[in-house]
């Protein structure tokens, strides 16, 4: 029954050569692809691949150019901001130009200690964000955020550079209810998408959380390969997921899952011009 809604709806964020790459021994080509594809529900409309490091900006590219299911976005997510370089900032300008490139990002902080990892310090994070802010809004482009663990700081940065009617996607949302409730209000036109961590038996903080979005403010997204929802939790995670998380986030909202599919296509009209 999950799978047979009648609104079309589109995966907001994931990264298609990563999952293909985790689930066909590394390849990415538009053949795993269309072999991927057959698993998803005819309730698939399509997906917003991003692109958040330097290794995977020529397949996201490629991918984009080769199947009309796929648009793109491309940034530098903060833990990885040392590949910012000038060299990688020109290429992200020119991809720009591309019509299904839709949204500059992910960009943010990220301030989760990673045990023996050597990810970009605050600093350079808060550098890069900058940087990426200004140039998404020179080239009049939605903006993705990534924020862990860093409210204070991404809100302040964010009031300072983005402009209050931007479009904005505050993706895989695990933070406050205080703070999803300050970038609503502050942003009008800013959204917040959750992946399938709030199908989870231990996410009950963050499904509270879910709840208290207006559903006119949410995205659907999977957030692939990472994260997968029940029942597939430790797999990888891909678009063909998004019917559990649409099911929980309308069950935490007691609507019909019909309605909320229709009002996550609205919004994904409306933030990408999907």
């Amino acid at each position: 029954l999950r799978m047979m809604a009648a609104t079309k709806w589109v995966d907001t964020h994931c990264n298609v050569p990563n999952i293909l790459q985790k689930m066909f021994n590394g390849s990415s080509s538009l053949e795993h692809y269309t072999q991927l594809r057959q698993q998803f529900p005819p309730s698939f409309g399509g997906i917003l691949s991003v692109s958040s490091d330097r290794e995977s900006q020529d397949d996201t590219f490629r991918l984009m150019n080769e199947s009309e299911d796929i648009h793109a976005a491309f940034g530098i997510h903060p833990l990885y901001a040392e590949q910012y370089t000038p060299e990688c900032e020109e290429r992200i300008i020119k991809f720009m130009d591309h019509p299904k490139v839709m949204a500059w990002g992910e960009i943010g902080l990220d301030y989760h200690k990673f045990e023996g990892m050597n990810y970009a310090e605050p600093p350079l994070q808060k550098k890069i964000f900058v940087d990426q802010m200004q140039h998404a809004l020179r080239l009049k482009k939605p903006i993705i955020i990534h924020t862990r663990e860093a409210e204070q700081d991404t809100l302040q940065m964010m009031k300072e550079h983005i402009p209050t009617d931007w479009k904005v996607h505050v993706h895989c949302f695990t933070d406050s209810k205080e703070f999803a409730k300050e970038l609503l209000t502050t942003f009008s036109n800013l959204y917040i998408g959750f992946t399938g961590v709030i199908t989870f038996k231990n996410s009950t903080a963050l499904q509270e959380v879910a709840k208290s979005i207006p559903i006119d403010r949410l995205l659907l997204e999977t957030d692939g390969p990472f994260m997968a929802p029940i029942p597939h939790r430790g797999k990888t995670c891909h678009s063909g997921h998004i019917p559990f998380i649409a099911e929980k986030l309308a069950q935490l909202h007691g609507i019909p899952i019909e309605q909320l599919y229709e009002k996550c296509r609205e919004n994904t009209k409306a933030m990408y011009n999907i």
